[in-house]
């Protein structure tokens, strides 16, 4: 079944690509599953504080076990426990950055903002711009796609917030640093980078995606095909360079009512 479902997606996006006027296909988008969490109580906060259920936690869990569906409990069957499991510890403190770079990563530098997500940046001269996705993160929107079942949906809670503080990370101009991870590759000509920037201050480098989470502006998610969403609940999204680290660090947030987790309950 899960087989027949991808081989219908990548047949959809086939489609669309030969329809006329298509150029390229959408880019992918991060996509919250039940299996980004641990423990129900952060289930339940992402499905109060983002409202109306746009990533569909409330249609039954586990795969497939739909009796549950629509009685307003997220990812129901998630494992009760009263702590983290035991190794879930971020791999340094939240929000604070490193001494060193990770060993691999490509310099680029900032040419615009394009939402709390997404990035672009200067291509070689005399070349186009290339738009990079931050891996890990959703962050409210502006303007929320209908691609999850097609609920439209109003603006999101904490959408301008989130957006002006990575344009207060990244401005323009300014230089950051790309690293690739496997298990965040698409296929789509975006790219789905970790991204990493100096401080001005104390020279040490920050982890976009890791701020944005602890400081409450974004919620930990997977990068997945749209099309593919369905599939997710059979076949589990690979685990990406800094998930576990992203998710201790929205557990903090969560507890200390960081950003939108103070702010957007019932919104």
């Amino acid at each position: 079944m899960g087989r027949s479902r991808r081989l219908a997606g990548l047949l959809l996006v086939a489609v669309a690509l030969l329809a006329p006027g298509a150029l390229r296909p959408a880019p992918a988008r991060a996509d919250i599953t039940c299996y980004d969490f641990q423990v129900p109580a952060e289930a339940r906060a992402v499905y109060e504080v983002l409202g109306g259920d746009p990533y569909a936690l409330d249609e039954g869990w586990p795969p497939r076990i739909e009796a549950t569906a629509g009685d307003g409990v997220p990812c129901d069957q998630l494992p009760e426990l009263d702590e983290r499991p035991a190794g879930d510890e971020p791999l340094w403190d939240p929000g604070s950055g490193l001494d060193t770079l990770p060993a691999e990563t490509t310099s680029a530098r900032i040419a615009e903002i394009d939402g709390a997500t997404e990035i672009r940046v200067a291509g070689p001269e005399g070349s186009d711009d290339a738009t990079v996705l931050l891996v890990g993160v959703a962050t409210p929107e502006r303007e929320p796609a209908v691609d999850y079942g097609d609920r439209p949906l109003a603006e999101q809670c904490f959408a301008d917030e989130a957006t002006e503080r990575l344009r207060t990370m990244l401005p323009r101009g300014r230089t950051v640093y790309l690293e690739t991870d496997a298990n965040a590759e698409t296929g789509y000509e975006e790219w789905h980078r970790h991204v990493w920037f100096k401080g001005k201050d104390d020279g040490r480098y920050y982890l976009v995606s890791d701020i944005l989470v602890a400081e409450g502006y974004g919620v930990v998610a997977t990068t997945r095909l749209g099309t593919a969403r369905a599939d997710a609940a059979q076949d589990p999204p690979a685990d990406t360079r800094y998930r576990d680290h992203l998710r201790a660090a929205q557990g903090r947030a969560i507890a200390e009512g960081a950003g939108l987790w103070g702010s957007c309950g019932d919104q």
